[in-house]
């Protein structure tokens, strides 16, 4: 139990910082929104992952 509880949070604390890189990189520009959307989901999903399982 106390394992799953680690995995899953550095499974969230990896998608954070993979989702700041990525947001510190990107130009300002029109896309910047969707991509911005795109990379809360996918922290979403990380969060809520253990549920599915």
């Amino acid at each position: 139990m106390i394992e799953n509880l680690s995995l899953w949070a550095e499974q969230i604390i990896v998608a954070v910082i993979i989702a700041t890189i990525i947001e510190m990189i990107l130009p300002n520009g029109n896309n910047k929104k969707y991509i911005k959307a795109v990379i809360g989901v996918y922290v979403l999903f990380t969060i809520i992952s253990p549920i599915f399982r």
